[in-house]
């Protein structure tokens, strides 16, 4: 492929250059045909297409015939912040004073395994990193993705001059460490579901903090927010425990109200055969 491994040659040339490279050794294929690999290649080795999945999907901008490949990278991973996951839920630019807030509104850590247990949102694992962390959703459902191609991560971050920006890498392997800790329920999870994040003989450091990402900082925070959403249907409020206050004064609450409307039918029942005896006594013998 044109950007294989560490040769800086072919990844300096802009897209005609590597293209007139191609012709030079292929002529027998037609020019649609090469570029058409140049660009899927392309989109490979840096984890992006223009192909959705679905209709949540991103879509990454094509390649410009004049750009080089670590410029179309930049072009699609900015080195600021990237936007939220939706223009509905989303909370732009969060400063540290309102993740504090947030945070402190946690009452269980945000990790997959928490996601999974307190919430219906769907974890998809999608294999395009401008996807990862994007929520979708609708009243009937909400599905997170995530990039948890670690080897992948891995070896791009090993490379000096890899397209996709240092900066992204990291924070994409540091993402994955804040949602999957090492703890025994992130182990069980792995272990139910045939993976293991931690395979790569990475060093131990600490979990993350949210207000520590800046490039994922919009996206984390909208996934917090979501987790802290009440469930949107009836039936899912019988499991909800994100906010143990919550969940039991709610409970506690319709309990109480049940009780009061018993009560108050029982008493009604019961001064409808007082009225009816009385108006209606019975006949002595």
């Amino acid at each position: 492929p044109p950007i294989a491994g560490d040769n800086d040659e072919p990844r300096q040339g802009t897209k005609t250059e590597i293209l007139m490279r191609l012709k030079e050794d292929n002529k027998e294929h037609p020019e649609a045909e090469l570029k058409s690999a140049i660009q899927r290649a392309v989109r490979l080795a840096l984890r992006v297409n223009t192909i959705t999945e679905d209709r949540t999907a991103q879509v990454s901008p094509d390649w410009p015939d004049d750009k080089t490949v670590s410029e179309y990278a930049r072009s699609i991973f900015s080195a600021g912040n990237i936007p939220s996951s939706t223009s509905n839920t989303s909370h732009p630019e969060p400063d540290d004073s309102e993740i504090a807030a947030l945070q402190a509104r946690l009452a269980h850590r945000l990790t997959v395994v928490n996601i999974k247990k307190f919430t219906k949102i769907e974890i998809k694992e999608t294999q395009y990193l401008p996807w990862h962390l994007k929520l979708y959703e609708t009243y009937d459902y909400t599905v997170l993705y995530v990039f948890r191609d670690m080897g992948w991560l891995m070896d791009a971050a090993k490379m000096e001059n890899f397209p996709v920006p240092r900066e992204v890498i990291h924070e994409t392997i540091e993402s994955l460490k804040y949602l999957y800790p090492r703890d025994r329920a992130t182990a069980k999870l792995f272990e139910q579901e045939g993976f293991n994040l931690y395979s790569f003989h990475q060093p131990v450091t600490d979990r993350p903090r949210l207000m520590e990402f800046k490039y994922y900082r919009s996206r984390l925070v909208d996934v917090a927010y979501e987790f802290l959403n009440p469930p949107r249907k009836w039936r899912s409020i019988w499991k909800d425990r994100r906010n143990p206050m919550q969940f039991w004064t709610f409970w506690l609450g319709l309990l109480i109200f049940l009780f009061t409307l018993a009560f108050g039918i029982m008493a009604t029942v019961l001064a409808g055969l007082q009225l009816h005896v009385a108006l209606h006594p019975p006949k002595e013998g």
